[in-house]
């Protein structure tokens, strides 16, 4: 259902105009099936006429339509309306508050776990992507370490959500089971560095061999840190 907003005064010149024809907002009711209560409204301006039922008002009024639309009409406003305009208060409240970038984290942190299909829950109870990151979140855990999971981090430009980062170390964890990454996350350590970040890659002890260029202080073998379960 479409909405239109009328120029200044023409909605209330065609709603006050139905109801002198009609006899009164009852009568108009009656005869329109709007309901009283919202004739008062659309009259007083209070709201944005529906597309259908301005048409019902033109055709009391013998008004045409097509006329009012060319004439009267600021413009015609989606269904959505109230949504949309309501999303842009929403982000300019959150750029006001400074809480922008927690927003958009908000919004892809879910967007991920749809495409991402996070599938292992951790002992402190998230939901990680594969069985490495549940054993080092896990071993965090064991461990009294804490740590937050994917954090979300911007640097020069560039948006970033790091596995794990434990704030007191100012330390960075990248986890991974993919033989042949070594070009985005020699990427990433080089951004993480330049806002001087420690970092520390763990890799599976099944690709550990793909990464012998990478230096050996940035990366661990994850049966170095963890005892795998058997």
């Amino acid at each position: 259902m479409s909405f239109i907003k009328f120029k200044k005064g023409k909605q209330r010149y065609l709603v006050s105009k139905a109801i002198e024809i009609a006899g009164s907002e009852r009568k108009l009711e009656k005869i329109s099936k709007i309901p009283k209560s919202s004739i008062y409204g659309y009259k007083n301006e209070l709201y944005n006429l529906p597309l259908e039922r301005a048409k019902i008002l033109a055709k009391i009024c013998k008004i045409d339509f097509n006329i009012l639309l060319k004439k009267w009409v600021e413009k015609i406003l989606p269904h959505n309306w109230k949504e949309k305009l309501g999303g842009k208060k929403r982000i300019e409240l959150a750029i006001k508050e400074g809480k922008f970038e927690e927003m958009i984290r908000n919004i892809q942190r879910k967007s991920l776990l749809v495409q991402a299909k996070y599938r292992f829950k951790t002992l402190r109870g998230e939901m990680v992507r594969n069985d490495l990151e549940m054993n080092i979140a896990n071993f965090l855990y064991l461990n009294n370490i804490d740590y937050i999971y994917e954090p979300y981090i911007k640097i020069n430009n560039n948006r970033y959500f790091p596995d794990f980062l434990i704030p007191d170390w100012n330390l960075i964890i990248e986890c991974t089971k993919a033989p042949s990454k070594l070009a985005i996350l020699m990427k990433k350590i080089n951004d993480y560095k330049s806002k001087g970040y420690r970092i520390k890659c763990i890799i599976s002890d099944e690709v550990f061999n793909n990464y012998k260029t990478l230096k050996s202080k940035y990366k661990l073998k994850e049966s170095e840190l963890i005892d795998k379960p058997r």
